[in-house]
């Protein structure tokens, strides 16, 4: 594929027969990518030249137990190279019922590094879900604090901004002209400037 059909790609949304959906305790359905789908999806994209390093990972004793994670996810495609930084928290009440949590935690790790390559990844999959307020004593969960728009914005801005930063050639640069929007100033303002550092 051309690096132009390699980003339509990158923006098309997974196929439906990789989507799996799941509903939780209150019953509110999720979609999401298993990682057997994610890693399918970088071999196609890079061919096999993608790896996953800096794994860190601690476990946490609060009122519950927690396993948190973090990971950086290095792809190369047609003569781009990207690191993508991931991480992820899993809840459990004991550490008993699952002896590999540390395999399931760095799973879940790349898939969500692997999402900033774009909507093939399952970027914004869950778009329009509503996630549930609070926590139940019985089936815990980590919920992140309640979070009005403007804080949204500024979180993703930062996060893509991040990404901008660490781009090391125009091509890789060009794949994160899509994501950008008027409400990241951020982002837009750093992307403008690298972009005349590259004479474009």
């Amino acid at each position: 594929m051309t690096k132009d059909e390699i980003q339509q790609w990158l923006d098309t949304e997974p196929d439906d027969v990789d989507i799996v959906t799941e509903t939780d305790a209150e019953g509110n359905s999720y979609r999401y990518l298993p990682y057997r789908v994610i890693v399918r999806y970088l071999d196609e994209l890079t061919g096999g030249d993608w790896s996953a390093k800096q794994w860190q990972f601690q476990v946490i004793k609060t009122k519950y137990w927690y396993a948190s994670g973090s990971i950086e996810v290095e792809v190369a495609y047609k003569g781009i190279r990207r690191v993508l930084a991931g991480a992820a928290t899993y809840p459990f009440q004991s550490l008993s019922p699952n002896h590999h949590f540390e395999a399931t935690l760095q799973s879940l790790a790349i898939m969500n590094a692997a999402k900033m390559l774009g909507r093939r990844f399952g970027l914004f999959l869950n778009e329009d879900v509503k996630v549930p307020k609070g926590e139940t004593q019985d089936s815990p969960t980590i919920q992140e604090e309640e979070e009005n728009e403007d804080d949204k914005i500024r979180k993703a801005d930062r996060k893509l901004a991040m990404q901008i930063k660490s781009a090391n050639s125009w091509e890789e640069m060009a794949t994160y002209e899509s994501l950008l929007s008027p409400k990241y100033e951020v982002s837009t303002m750093l992307f403008a400037q690298k972009k005349k550092k590259y004479g474009q």
